[in-house]
């Protein structure tokens, strides 16, 4: 797995019977990890990735299975 700096990562709360509620964004660091913390314990959350530059990624991905 290759990591993906730079990915916007939205989380939102996935209450039951109301709509969903976006409690925090964060970008991915050279690592591809993004850190939440405050979550509550007993409340369902999701995780949404947006990658601005996808096409790139996606091409460094396939030169790196093309170098095993």
């Amino acid at each position: 797995d290759l990591p993906v700096p730079d990915v916007s990562i939205e989380l939102y709360e996935d209450p039951a019977f109301a709509p969903d509620k976006r409690v925090d964004v964060k970008i991915t660091d050279q690592r591809g990890r993004a850190v939440f913390t405050d979550l509550k314990t007993g409340k369902s959350y999701y995780a949404r990735a947006i990658d601005p530059a996808l096409d790139a990624h996606n091409d460094a991905l396939l030169a790196a299975y093309d170098e095993l």
